[in-house]
C-alpha cells in the first residue's frame, strides 16, 4: 500500500473534533483549512515528524495551541489564523527552526510573541501574524511581519 504524504481536505462542511489518530503517519501535508472543525488542536500531531505544511485554519478550535506541536522539525508552513484558540503562543515554538511562515491572526490569544519566537526571523522564518494591530492589541509583537 502506497503511503500517503498529501492530504487536502480542506473547503469543506467537516464537523467535530480532528481525530490525529485516523491521519497517516507518513503526511508531509495536511490541510483542513475552512471547515467548521472545534474541540482542542490534538497534541497527537507533534508525533507526525515529516509535516512539511500544517493547515488548520478557518475551523472553530478551541483551548491552547499545544507545545508537543514544537516536536514538528520539518514543519515549515503553520497555519492556526481564524479559530477560537486562547492562551499564549509556547515557547517552545522556537525549536521549528524550518518554520517560514506563521499565522495565529484572529484568535483569542494574548500576551507576547516570545523573544525565542521572534529570534527565528533570523533564521528563515518570513511571516509572522499575530492579533498585534489596531487601538488594544491582544497580542504584543516586536518582530512581527504584520498585525491584525
Amino acid at each position: 500500500m502506497p503511503s500517503i504524504e498529501v492530504l487536502y481536505l480542506y473547503n469543506n462542511s467537516f464537523t467535530g473534533s480532528l481525530n490525529a489518530d485516523t491521519l497517516p503517519p507518513t503526511l508531509k501535508k495536511l490541510k483542513v483549512s475552512n471547515n467548521t472543525l472545534n474541540n482542542e488542536i490534538p497534541s497527537k500531531l507533534g508525533e507526525f515528524a515529516n509535516l512539511e505544511v500544517l493547515s488548520l485554519n478557518g475551523n472553530e478550535f478551541v483551548g491552547k495551541i499545544p507545545s508537543e506541536l514544537s516536536n514538528l522539525n520539518s514543519l515549515q508552513i503553520f497555519h492556526l489564523q481564524r479559530n477560537k484558540l486562547s492562551a499564549s503562543i509556547p515557547v517552545q515554538f522556537q525549536q521549528l527552526t524550518s518554520l517560514s511562515e506563521l499565522r495565529l491572526d484572529f484568535n483569542e490569544i494574548t500576551g507576547s510573541v516570545p523573544k525565542q519566537v521572534c529570534d527565528l526571523r533570523d533564521s528563515g522564518l518570513q511571516t509572522l501574524v499575530s492579533d498585534c494591530g489596531g487601538k488594544n492589541p491582544k497580542v504584543s509583537c516586536s518582530c512581527c511581519t504584520e498585525c491584525s
